[in-house]
């Protein structure tokens, strides 16, 4: 009886956490944008994102201090900062301004969000994490 009980919550769950996620589709052609978005001049194309081949100054300082010391800085330091254009810098095909890369519900209006990360399989660029106890230099 608990095992049936525990199965019924696993699935209730599964049902329940999905309606928390919005309906949007990759748009990669014309045919997923409406007469009214066309006319307005906004445009769509096949799209890729960004690759390991994408490369190139996004904004950043070409000097960095890191430190002097025989520690690196601690966990969470913002080493640099600078501001990057997406629609240039994020692949190797320019998007352009007026591109839709995604179409959504107008009911997910206000509750969508974007999230950026490193390239996690690149040694130089978040493929080895540290925690704060190793952080001495080797």
């Amino acid at each position: 009886m608990l095992f049936s009980f525990r199965t019924l919550l696993f699935i209730t769950s599964l049902f329940v956490s999905a309606g928390t996620w919005s309906s949007c589709i990759k748009v990669t052609d014309k045919s997923a944008l409406s007469d009214a978005a066309i006319k307005a001049g906004y445009t769509a194309q096949n799209w890729i994102g960004a690759t390991d081949t994408n490369t190139g100054n996004i904004g950043l300082p070409t000097v960095i201090s890191v430190s002097n010391s025989e520690i690196f800085q601690p966990s969470g330091t913002l080493l640099a900062s600078g501001i990057g254009n997406f629609l240039t810098a994020a692949t190797g095909t320019p998007y352009s301004s007026k591109q839709v890369l995604y179409r959504c519900d107008s009911a997910d209006a206000g509750k969508l969000y974007e999230m950026y990360s490193t390239n996690g399989d690149s040694a130089f660029a978040g493929a080895f994490f540290y925690s704060r106890s190793r952080r001495r230099l080797l």
